[in-house]
């Protein structure tokens, strides 16, 4: 799941991203992915993102908010690319193995998007 600039994805313009592979991951400041929780594959799992003017992320996941990762100790979450906030979001799978990635989604929704009134 990315948030950033880019309709490509560039990670150049990456604001944040979170990645669902054997455990639910969070790409920090530097680019690294650090893990964040275990999960159950073919099962659905609620996913909420948000940041504020400091560039803190909070990610909720099925309900348990998450604003650290462990890396030898809690360390803050923050946005990889801090230069404004993102300006869209893309949802992506795949893999390089030899059989097919299937994901789905159901209730997309954000209101850090709408337009200003």
């Amino acid at each position: 799941f990315y948030l950033g600039t880019s309709a490509g994805g560039s990670s150049s313009s990456r604001y944040t991203e979170l990645v669902f592979g054997s455990k639910i991951k969070f790409r920090n400041e530097s680019g690294s992915q650090k893990d964040l929780v275990s999960y159950d594959k073919d099962t659905w799992v609620d996913v909420i993102v948000s940041w504020d003017a400091t560039h803190a992320i909070t990610v909720n996941i099925d309900g348990t908010d998450y604003t650290t990762y462990d890396d030898g100790g809690a360390v803050a979450m923050v946005a990889e690319n801090d230069t404004g906030a993102p300006t869209l979001a893309a949802l992506y799978v795949g893999d390089n193995g030899s059989t097919g990635t299937y994901s789905y989604f159901d209730n997309l929704d954000s209101d850090l998007f709408d337009p200003a009134p």
